[in-house]
């Protein structure tokens, strides 16, 4: 599919840079409850030089102009997706079926089957996807990601990155011809932001040690009774919440 290039007049602007980061301290801020009146219709958003683009099909990503790619980049499955974002002018602006693309680092939400709007970062402070955080920080190669925040207390933060990636479909080795269709790989990594140190963790005994040492018995427990396991995100998700009731 071709990509479809459309110019908008973005009205959010401002000169103040990120401020969940500064030098190598990083701050996340906590949730914001939305007041009904502070969330602003999404046409007043669109304006500075951005434009639309095929999201699904970025053909400058594959290696062969013109090849479709299977699947999806989108971090989010479903189109059922609420999208806010704060923006630097200090406005909350709502969108339905938004989304993240994961291959290219960027908040989108979709216009119409296949087509989206891609957000200039630089005009957002964070954003929230289905009541999840995402913010700018700096990713081990220093340079500004979005990150997802899954839970914090006050002694850690817990994010997710969501990456993207293109996957080579099989080629024939007698005839050379493909025979498969190229396809997206969505992945995340899981990250932990404690005492302004950002450090990657995995989902396994070691974290699990880290994190709840301080209950580890009643959490074991915990797990057992409820049958988790601490490699799955969405049962991670659940010790985090119950450590906290401890």
């Amino acid at each position: 599919m071709k990509t479809n290039y459309i110019l908008f007049t973005f009205l959010a602007s401002s000169m103040f840079g990120f401020s969940q980061i500064s030098e190598n301290t990083y701050y996340v801020p906590q949730a914001i409850e939305l007041m009904p009146n502070q969330v602003l219709a999404a046409q007043d958003y669109f304006g500075s030089s951005s434009y639309i683009t095929d999201a699904l099909n970025p053909l400058n990503n594959n290696s062969k102009m013109g090849e479709p790619v299977d699947g999806s980049p989108l971090g989010f499955e479903g189109k059922d997706n609420t999208l806010i974002i704060h923006a630097k002018n200090d406005k909350y602006y709502k969108f339905q079926e938004g989304n993240y693309n994961g291959l290219n680092d960027k908040l989108v939400i979709e216009l119409e089957n296949g087509l989206f709007y891609e957000f200039n970062d630089s005009d957002i402070d964070f954003a929230m996807i289905n009541n999840t955080k995402a913010l700018k920080l700096k990713d081990k190669n220093n340079e500004m990601k979005y990150f997802f925040v899954l839970d914090q207390n006050e002694e850690f933060t817990i994010l997710k990155r969501i990456k993207a990636k293109i996957i080579k479909g099989s080629i024939s080795k007698m005839t050379k011809e493909k025979m498969e269709n190229d396809r997206y790989f969505v992945y995340q990594d899981f990250y932990l932001l404690q005492n302004d140190k950002l450090e990657e963790i995995k989902l396994n005994n070691k974290t699990f040690r880290v994190l709840f040492k301080d209950n580890d018995k009643k959490m074991k427990n915990f797990i057992k009774d409820n049958n988790l396991s601490i490699k799955n995100e969405a049962d991670f998700l659940k010790m985090l919440r119950y450590n906290k009731t401890l």
